[in-house]
């Protein structure tokens, strides 16, 4: 059998995208973060977990730009709660939303998940290489 190495950059290989924990009194976007030139995010997952007991409802969400691209909520007010949803795909994909390079990307906390912390959430999905010729530059 043959070795396969790479050079760089895997494209394709699914990974955590953009990930948070909260502390008390944190703030409602935890996470914020510039999609770099020449790839694109395919967001396919979305993690919430809460460690202590707390509210029966409460959410995050996924925003690219100002626009809400999925969300998730956590229904049962026991500790230890964790909810993953997957992300409904663009209609061009096989999976998962397309997020454009220099998007900005956050994940956003519901008022009530500030006394529920801590808090992590989770965005996992793969990245895809963009030409720059596909780019116009």
């Amino acid at each position: 059998m043959g070795k396969t190495a790479f050079s760089g950059p895997v494209y394709g290989a699914k990974a955590t995208l953009l990930t948070f924990t909260t502390s008390a009194g944190s703030t409602l976007v935890p996470a914020q973060v510039t999609v770099p030139a020449g790839e694109e995010w395919i967001a396919t997952e979305l993690m919430l977990y809460r460690q202590s007991t707390g509210s029966t409802a409460f959410g995050m969400g996924l925003y690219d730009d100002s626009t809400l691209v999925s969300s998730v909520t956590i229904t049962s007010s026991l500790a230890a709660q964790d909810k993953t949803l997957i992300i409904t795909a663009d209609a061009s994909e096989y999976e998962g939303k397309v997020i454009a390079a220099g998007s900005v990307v956050k994940l956003t906390l519901d008022s009530t998940s500030l006394a529920n912390a801590p808090v992590t959430g989770t965005l996992r999905g793969y990245t895809r290489f963009v030409s720059s010729s596909l780019r116009g530059e």
